[in-house]
């Protein structure tokens, strides 16, 4: 029989594993970054419950990438326009997803080269259509290999039957923002550039500055350098911390140049219990019609 001290510290110590795992699962929940270690695990246990998708070129897909990983070119999703990049409308991104086997049963891991702005844009587009339990490795292929092996073996999928279903809340084009420019009481528009293209000083575009009323966010801010020169996001009670001068009463708007920054910063808003939105096109298309700017 168990003495009264051994029945309180069993108790004790079933008490604490709860609270632990209670507490890993909320944070799980909460953030939209897996480690190379849950992702081997994943890969171990469960490999047919994941699709894991190389937003990098093919070339470098071809080169190496992490075993099981599907070929999936972030750049694939753009349409270009007048030097501006938009995400393709639903009658082509159909065809892509389908091609690339995209469905809502299975968990969605999506990495890069461990910057995160090429597999939050890819993020975004699988967002906006209706993809769902989407995941992006943090520190990407840079940190799996220093952990795991890679491949050179091509992964094949079957075509799927996905139906796209456009999420608008999370899309902006110009006529929202220059609505969100002029009603701040309402809005926060937000810079995910450098400072130097924030202020004027340098930019991809003829134009310097930025769209009037817009906030800098410097996402720097947001990567701690580890010593083995991987950029690792830190953790979401960090990212809510560091964002409590933003509003969440407002609505939030991001934009870069071309979606790929400011997809990061949609995801770390979005994640951070903001309601928010990415500007299609972003600077490039502000900056191609001789609207309004600031410095």
């Amino acid at each position: 029989m168990l003495s009264r001290y051994s029945l309180l510290t069993f108790i004790l110590f079933f008490i604490i594993t709860m609270l632990v795992l209670y507490t890993q699962k909320i944070l799980a929940n909460e953030t939209f970054v897996i480690t190379p270690l849950e992702l081997q695990t994943k890969l171990s246990s469960q490999p047919n419950s994941l699709l894991i998708y190389d937003v990098r070129s093919v070339e470098q897909y071809n080169t190496e990438h992490i075993p099981q990983a599907i070929s999936f070119p972030f750049m694939s999703t753009y349409e270009k326009k007048n030097n501006g990049y938009y995400v393709k409308d639903k009658k082509h991104i159909e065809s892509l997803l389908r091609e690339h086997g995209i469905t809502n049963d299975k968990m969605i891991v999506l990495y890069d080269d461990g910057s995160l702005f090429h597999a939050s844009r890819l993020y975004w587009v699988l967002a906006l259509y209706g993809v769902k339990n989407i995941k992006i490795i943090n520190g990407g292929l840079t940190l799996w290999k220093q952990q795991y092996s890679t491949s050179k073996i091509k992964t094949n999928v079957s075509n799927s039957e996905y139906i796209p279903i456009l999420n608008s809340s999370i899309y902006a084009n110009q006529i929202i923002v220059k609505i969100a420019s002029h009603n701040q009481d309402i809005y926060s528009l937000l810079d995910s550039r450098s400072y130097e293209e924030y202020i004027g000083e340098t930019s991809v575009t003829d134009k310097q500055g930025h769209i009037p009323n817009a906030l800098f966010i410097n996402l720097k801010d947001f990567f701690v350098e580890l010593p083995n020169g991987v950029n690792w996001l830190k953790n979401i009670e960090y990212l809510k911390d560091n964002l409590s001068h933003i509003p969440k009463t407002k609505k939030i708007i991001t934009y870069c140049n071309k979606g790929t920054a400011s997809g990061l910063s949609f995801l770390i808003l979005k994640y951070a219990g903001y309601d928010v939105a990415h500007y299609d096109g972003s600077w490039i298309d502000w900056s191609n019609h001789n609207l309004p700017i600031e410095k």
